[in-house]
């Protein structure tokens, strides 16, 4: 489970590619979503780059995540 901002520089959206490829070939089941307009710390409402839509967002993929990979 993976919420990355397209303008981050750490990790890069290169960097996310690759790990997802190796994940896919991996067979192992992942869900990565690349938000446009963010950068890092997009989650954050204490920082500059702070995007409260994609947060938002972020929080419901992640808590459904939770709710079909590991809540028991």
């Amino acid at each position: 489970m993976g919420n990355f901002g397209e303008d981050d520089a750490n990790p890069t959206p290169a960097d996310v590619a690759q790990i997802e490829t190796a994940l896919t070939a991996a067979g192992v089941t992942h869900d990565f979503k690349m938000y446009s307009g963010a950068g890092h710390g997009f989650n954050c409402d204490e920082r500059p780059d702070y995007r409260a839509d994609s947060a938002a967002d972020a929080l419901a993929r992640t808590l459904g995540w939770f709710d079909n990979y590991v809540k028991s």
